[in-house]
């Protein structure tokens, strides 16, 4: 009975050791490896402006008269991004600058995420790029 009782301890430790092997050292297929295709990445538009953005950069503001008000305002930075802030809200964006329009995206609104392209509106310049209109409200550059 002892000699049945080893034998069994043995053949189950070496079946246990056989199958905590690796598949590579016990079994080997030849396999074709794919390679995955390269990503091509594109930039969009809004993130690589065609233009200089210098005369957009800065704050933008309405007018009382000839005095600027300061508590509406946009900010335009030269990564080509936006600020619209006013007393209780803004909006962040990008934004580009092509033939007298002004092409705005928006990224939030209040603080809210929006999706990429389903907030964006294009604004007429002036002739003189001076000023530019949104709904009934002109903005004009401070320090020009």
């Amino acid at each position: 009975m002892k000699h049945v009782l080893r034998t069994t301890l043995t053949l189950v430790v070496l079946a246990s050791l056989a199958m905590m092997a690796p598949a590579n050292q016990t079994h080997k297929h030849k396999t074709k490896k794919i390679k995955p295709k390269p990503k091509v990445v594109r930039p969009l538009a809004m993130e690589t402006p065609a233009v200089d953005l210098g005369p957009m950069v800065g704050t933008w503001t309405l007018r009382d008269g000839e005095r600027p008000r300061t508590d509406i305002k946009m900010v335009f930075r030269n990564n080509g991004t936006f600020a619209f802030v006013g007393p209780n809200w803004k909006s962040t964006g990008k934004f580009h600058v092509a033939e007298h329009t002004l092409s705005l995206e928006w990224t939030s609104i209040d603080g809210s995420r929006v999706s990429p392209g389903t907030v964006k509106k294009d604004f007429a310049m002036a002739d003189d790029d001076g000023s530019f209109t949104i709904d009934k409200y002109t903005y004009y550059k401070l320090n020009r």
